[in-house]
């Protein structure tokens, strides 16, 4: 986080204060807080998980099939179901999330506007309406996030659901062929014991997702900032700026026109600054 921090911030400074004209202050600020906090869930929770199901699964399924290849084979068939469904909600929750991120993003870039015209605000009177529309916002982005948790909340009932009828399917043919003599006790308490546990890392990884969706989210914002074009421009393009204690500056008939403007804000301008002066 302080790397992406730090790089994010040195980005802005090289950008510079017209480009940055445009963008929402407060929206930057909220990137670089809560959104850079959002990334824990996902670095240490999802990924780990992810690494989890690659291992697990194969692990119980491969030991299982060597004490009864007739579970092994429901595991292999039933082990797919939660993946898919898991997918099926996730890209639902997805959206859900991104239009909760983009609310914050927007209540925090309106609130901090808010602040910085106060002073004029409150001399045309006009701060009880801007107080009205930062309540309203607020409460859109609650809204926001009570939707995002019915949706994770369901994706947790469904993962639940799908891995213990899958686990069912496994432990009544089991129990079954216990009854009649088909199979030893031993080889039942292993089945039993590892059915389980070949579905456990799926459903981690399940809430996992939920729990760092809004981490995807953020990092797909915080890797278009960084690949911005003024980052990515090449160092060649970009001449080295002189000490400004020792360095004169001179114009000569300098025309400056601002993005959108017709009407230039300099024209013509031709002056020389001596080292120390101001202006």
């Amino acid at each position: 986080k302080a790397t992406l921090r730090d790089r994010i911030t040195g980005q802005l400074q090289r950008t510079g204060p017209l480009r940055l004209a445009d963008r929402r202050h407060g929206e930057t600020a909220t990137l670089l807080t809560r959104g850079l906090d959002a990334l824990d869930p996902y670095v240490v929770g999802y990924l780990p998980t992810r690494a989890a199901v690659a291992v697990v699964p194969l692990t119980v399924v491969a030991w299982v099939a060597w004490t009864d290849w007739t579970s092994a084979l429901i595991i292999v068939i039933t082990l797919p179901l939660i993946p898919v469904f898991g997918a099926l909600v996730g890209m639902h929750t997805a959206q859900r999330t991104a239009r909760q991120w983009r609310l914050l993003s927007r209540l925090g870039g309106h609130f901090l506007d808010v602040v910085a015209g106060l002073p004029t605000l409150r001399a045309f009177g006009r701060e009880h309406h801007q107080t009205k529309v930062v309540h309203d916002m607020a409460d859109a982005h609650r809204r926001a996030t009570m939707r995002t948790l019915r949706v994770a909340f369901l994706s947790s009932l469904v993962l639940e659901t799908v891995a213990t009828l899958s686990v069912a399917l496994v432990a009544v043919p089991v129990g079954l062929r216990l009854l009649h003599g088909d199979v030893g006790l031993h080889t039942a308490l292993v089945v039993l014991f590892l059915a389980p546990e070949a579905y456990l890392p799926l459903r981690a990884m399940g809430a996992a997702f939920h729990d760092s969706a809004e981490g995807i989210s953020v990092a797909e914002r915080v890797f278009a900032a960084l690949d911005d074009e003024v980052t990515n421009r090449p160092a060649a393009e970009r001449a080295p700026a002189p000490d400004a204690r020792t360095a004169a500056l001179t114009l000569h008939d300098v025309t400056v026109h601002y993005p959108g403007r017709t009407e230039p804000a300099l024209r013509d301008v031709s002056l020389a600054i001596a080292p120390g002066e101001h202006i």
